[in-house]
């Protein structure tokens, strides 16, 4: 944990924090995508550890699932490019209108915050972030653009400051700002 400048570590009840391809925090929870058990863990923030992890999920499949994101929903990423949509443990219908002309293949990342209107997906291999429009009526998204980042190799992560409208690259070695 970061906080007022110093670094500590931050237990839980469990022996040991589960094992997951990605993490994200929430409010006062941590929540571990484990693909391999095709579920994601909770854990709850008290004073000074966190609580035991807790299922999250009920009845969505997430072995393929390589990132996640939280809005209040929670957003899983699988390596097909598909999306997978979370509520309070139960998945939910996720559709996407249009499509980019050139299908997602090799994303890695994914992006949005709550108040955000729109997904971010980062694609390395093609140098690429897609932009997925948030849709309040079907509780699914629209493909909107795409940005292509032809010069920078290497992609690992991308983030968006919604206060500044800018989004945040990063590779082995530097990071870059683009202004939305």
């Amino acid at each position: 944990e970061y906080k007022d400048g110093r670094m500590t570590f931050v237990d839980t009840s469990d022996p040991a924090f589960r094992k997951g391809v990605a993490v994200q925090a929430y409010s006062n929870k941590l929540y571990i995508l484990d693909s391999e058990n095709s579920q994601i863990w909770r854990y709850i923030r008290r004073r000074d550890k966190f609580d035991a992890a807790e299922a999250y999920n009920i009845n969505a499949d997430l072995k393929n699932g390589i990132s996640l994101t939280i809005d209040g929903s929670i957003y899983v990423l699988n390596k097909d490019g598909s999306i997978t949509k979370l509520f309070s443990g139960n998945k939910e219908e996720f559709p996407i209108k249009r499509q980019p002309v050139n299908a997602l293949t090799n994303p890695t990342k994914i992006f949005t915050e709550l108040d955000m209107k729109a997904i971010y997906v980062l694609e390395p291999s093609e140098k690429r972030v897609l932009v997925y429009l948030k849709d309040d009526k079907t509780g699914g998204a629209t493909y909107n653009n795409q940005f292509i980042f032809d010069d920078i190799s290497d992609l690992r992560d991308v983030y968006v400051d919604k206060d500044t409208n800018k989004m945040y690259l990063m590779d082995g070695s530097k990071i870059y700002t683009v202004n939305l």
